[in-house]
């Protein structure tokens, strides 16, 4: 009896082991990204005018901005840029000077709140009398 007491320690304290080993951690699921939401802004800009729209981020990620159609001319160049919004002003967070139809301004946001898209005459508009009917697209989390 003396020699089986050790051997089953032995064997108890393997059988213990093993199952105190499969302490494996636990998987960690792949944050759920923040639903999309698609708005889309129309208006008529004409030389040296500018407007500007403002939407809410609800959740982080990718906010993209595009001018889908410029009627009646949609070869015109304008300006286009995604900002922050104050409530009043909508401030250049990422711009192009040189938008037309199909052009898209991709940013990734950080955190949620105001942000804004603003369309304007970047001084390509030549005629005075000119003014064109937009539509863009953003759609942000």
């Amino acid at each position: 009896m003396t020699r089986r007491f050790p051997l089953l320690a032995l064997l108890f304290t393997v059988a213990l082991a093993a199952a105190c080993e499969d302490a494996s951690p636990a998987p960690t699921p792949a944050p759920t990204p923040s639903p999309t939401v698609t708005d889309d802004f129309t208006g008529t800009l004409g030389k040296n005018g500018a407007i500007a729209h403002s939407f809410n981020l609800v959740g982080t990620g990718a906010v993209t901005a595009t001018l889908k159609s410029l009627d009646p001319d949609g070869g015109q160049a304008l300006g286009l840029y995604i900002g922050t919004w104050d409530g009043s002003a909508c401030a250049v967070f990422k711009a192009n000077e040189n938008t037309t139809v199909g052009t898209t301004i991709v940013v990734t946001a950080n955190s949620t709140g105001p942000l804004c898209v603003r369309i304007y005459d970047s001084g390509k508009i030549t005629n005075a009398a000119a003014t064109f009917n937009y539509d863009i697209q953003v759609i942000h989390p």
